[in-house]
């Protein structure tokens, strides 16, 4: 039986979201069995079309924060969260 790995997600800003499954998706093409538990806030990511809706957890500043954060990610190839869900 191979490795395993389980993240507990209890949060649901964007960022951490994207840690996440970012994580998850390493695990899981090295071979490893991953999955992701979703608890508290990191459940309301869960409802369709709420994926990637969420907030920063520190540097929103005044929702600027979250388009730097997915401009970054386009800029380095980070597949979408829909794509790694």
């Amino acid at each position: 039986m191979g490795e395993k790995t389980v993240i507990v997600l209890h949060s649901g800003n964007m960022d951490k979201v994207y840690s996440a499954l970012i994580i998850e998706n390493g695990a899981l093409a090295i071979g490893m069995e991953a999955s992701i538990y979703f608890t508290f806030w990191g459940l309301m990511r869960l409802k369709k079309g709420e994926l990637e809706k969420g907030p920063l957890s520190k540097m929103n500043m005044l929702g600027l924060g979250r388009l730097m954060v997915k401009q970054r990610m386009d800029k380095a190839n980070v597949a979408p969260l829909e794509r790694l869900m």
